[in-house]
């Protein structure tokens, strides 16, 4: 399941929290106002953020072969500060890991991202850690 703790062991983004193949994605209702949600768009190859049914933010990603690259990451810049990259990363790196998938932190947010939660490290394979200054241990 898709949580939104900075664990992915953590706190639950809501009930209806799920992930699947092609729709792995994540939403929950902030202050009965609003649904966040986070899906896998395979077709564009990048998880999509929307609130209600605006998109404000996209993670671009190349598969290859259990691998993950994620290659940008993307907000509304007049929703800033909101902490939209976040979520948006978070939500993916829980999509990632539960199809079993490994992870290439190209793009340096996401790399910044794990640093900061460890618990993801995991997610990066321990011969790739040192090219992008992982902790290899």
């Amino acid at each position: 399941m898709i949580n939104g703790s900075g664990s992915r062991r953590g706190r639950n983004l809501g009930k209806e929290a799920t992930a699947a193949r092609s729709g792995a994605g994540a939403s929950r209702r902030l202050s009965g106002v609003h649904m966040i949600s986070v899906v896998d768009n395979p077709q564009e190859n990048r998880f999509e953020l929307r609130i209600d049914e605006d998109l404000v933010g996209s993670l671009s990603y190349e598969r290859d072969d259990g691998v993950v690259s994620i290659l940008d990451v993307t907000t509304d810049p007049g929703r800033a500060g909101q902490g939209l990259g976040l979520v948006l990363v978070r939500a993916s790196l829980d999509a990632v890991s539960a199809e079993g998938l490994r992870v290439l932190p190209v793009f340096p947010f996401v790399r910044d991202f794990i640093e900061r939660h460890p618990v993801y490290l995991d997610l990066v394979p321990v011969e790739e850690r040192e090219r992008f200054s992982l902790p290899v241990g």
